[in-house]
């Protein structure tokens, strides 16, 4: 949290040496440029662009930080991926202060880019709405299967206990998973917990604890009575 808060700060005090003081260094390119390129860059529209563009990168950071303080992990993840879009509008608007290519260039070399970055941006918000899903689990053959990144199968004879509890251990540190928002897929360190495999919505109780001899197993689903619901078949699988 404190590296989210620092960084917003120094976005800050960036954009401010930026647009008022002339630090013309911190701005990428332009400070790489010959003294002849340099004289045909409009250095005060850029200047002034690159200023804003920090001091809503600042703001961004900060209500990201704060929303991951308060709790509200998923406005904090959306805050975070808004930067992606702005970055593409800034690198379109910084062309026109420019002076030194050619218009036709300058036209092929936005589209790569603008191209690129959309395309990871599809890609990483793809992947963030399938994880966001429910997990898919299905009861057969002896067996608990869940799907998805972390596909786990339990073994009914496996299983030690079964409990639904309003409440979740602690999440210490994540060994082989993810965390997007209140979504948790794979392992993690659990306090007081050995081994734990988790799929979760961490803001939506109860979860569904299935222990075996080396493991901790927590499931839950978004909704309330799909959780009661699974934790009720599981119970009668196992009996």
């Amino acid at each position: 949290m404190f590296v989210i808060f620092f960084i917003a700060a120094l976005s800050f005090i960036m954009g401010i040496g930026i647009k008022y003081f002339k630090w013309h260094f911190l701005i990428s390119g332009y400070n790489t440029m010959s003294k002849d390129k340099k004289k045909n860059v409009d250095i005060d529209g850029l200047s002034k662009l690159m200023g804003n563009f920090l001091f809503l990168m600042s703001f961004i950071l900060l209500f990201t930080g704060i929303m991951e303080s308060l709790g509200y992990k998923l406005a904090s993840l959306f805050a975070m991926m808004m930067i992606m879009p702005l970055t593409i509008i800034l690198i379109i608007k910084a062309q026109k202060y420019d002076y030194n290519q050619k218009k036709k260039i300058n036209k092929t070399g936005l589209i790569a880019v603008i191209s690129i970055v959309f395309g990871i941006f599809v890609i990483i918000s793809g992947f963030l709405i399938v994880a966001t899903l429910n997990p898919k689990v299905e009861l057969r053959a002896g067996k608990i299967e869940v799907g998805g990144l972390y596909k786990r199968d339990i073994a009914f004879d496996d299983i030690k206990s079964l409990s639904l509890e309003e409440t979740m251990p602690e999440v210490i540190n994540k060994t082989n998973g993810m965390n997007i928002g209140y979504s948790l897929r794979g392992s993690f360190k659990l306090k007081g917990e050995e081994n734990s495999t988790i799929f979760v919505q961490q803001n939506s109780p109860p979860f569904i604890h299935i222990r075996t001899d080396d493991r901790l197993y927590i499931i839950n689903f978004k909704e309330r009575e799909m959780t009661i619901e699974l934790y009720n078949r599981i119970k009668e699988s196992i009996n």
